[in-house]
């Protein structure tokens, strides 16, 4: 990503961490058309996320949008093919024309989002969601603080909706990685996805990918695959190339579907 497209996401970032006590939080940009300028590509991707993939903890506003300033190694590999577009709040303008919606530990969304994602998918759209019920990896904020990563995921109404509940599965003492999709996707205190009956009647098929981790959901006319841990996201530093990888599997997944899936996805 050039240095020009890191500042043209950033300095909104910065903005809105200065009105950290406004209406929405701050961890995300209020500023829904703001996309990162990508060249050659034309799928518009929209980012939802409390991680420090826009920006990086601790540093102040002269460091980040310093001409040497480094993206997170996730917002190159979203940039490789996409035109991604920092999303704030969940509105159906906002998710129009969207090729894919990447939710990653978003906040807590309002009732009004929790309907236009679900209706935005069932009309044809696309996400990838990682929804970790505890998120593992260190921040320089305190507990309270509004630009803290959410710790636990608040997506229980979203997931309701699609035959979903999010629960914890059994503490691990380490990260373990699992061979998906040519590569391996690292799992740290990951969560599970047990099935319930769809809230408010609405329908869904959902299919498990990697046990109860990983589930892939044909809702309506769209498709949401979504992931109960975020541990490859956590890591500012580039991963190895096999957690690379998966992370372009689990892209493909959302935007393609089963076909997408290279028969070493680990299923």
């Amino acid at each position: 990503m050039s240095k020009l497209a890191l500042s043209a996401v950033i300095a909104p970032v910065a903005l809105s961490l200065m009105a950290a006590c406004t209406e929405h939080d701050s961890r995300t940009v209020d500023a829904p058309e703001q996309a990162i300028a990508t060249e050659g590509v034309s799928d518009r991707l929209g980012l939802m996320t409390t991680l420090p993939i826009l920006w990086s903890e601790g540093d102040d506003f002269t460091a980040l949008l310093a001409p040497d300033a480094q993206a997170h190694w996730a917002l190159d590999a979203l940039g490789q093919n996409h035109e991604v577009a920092a999303i704030d709040i969940l509105t159906p303008d906002a998710l129009a024309g969207l090729e894919l919606l990447v939710l990653a530990q978003p906040r807590m969304l309002s009732p009004e989002e929790n309907v236009a994602l679900d209706d935005w998918v069932r009309g044809g759209g696309h996400a990838l969601v990682f929804a970790d019920p505890m998120l593992t990896g260190h921040s320089e904020y305190g507990v309270g603080d509004k630009r803290r990563p959410q710790d636990v995921a608040l997506l229980d109404t979203l997931l309701a909706r699609w035959g979903l509940a999010l629960e914890a599965a059994p503490p691990s003492a380490e990260t373990r990685f699992v061979a998906f999709g040519g590569g391996e996707l690292p799992l740290a205190a990951h969560g599970e996805l047990t099935r319930r009956e769809p809230a408010g009647g609405a329908q869904s098929d959902c299919t498990d990918r990697l046990g109860r981790v990983l589930t892939m959901c044909a809702i309506g006319k769209g498709r949401a695959v979504i992931l109960a841990d975020a541990a490859i996201l956590e890591a500012e530093e580039a991963p190895d190339a096999a957690v690379l990888v998966a992370f372009e599997e689990l892209i493909g997944m959302a935007k393609e579907g089963p076909a997408a899936a290279s028969g070493k996805s680990g299923e």
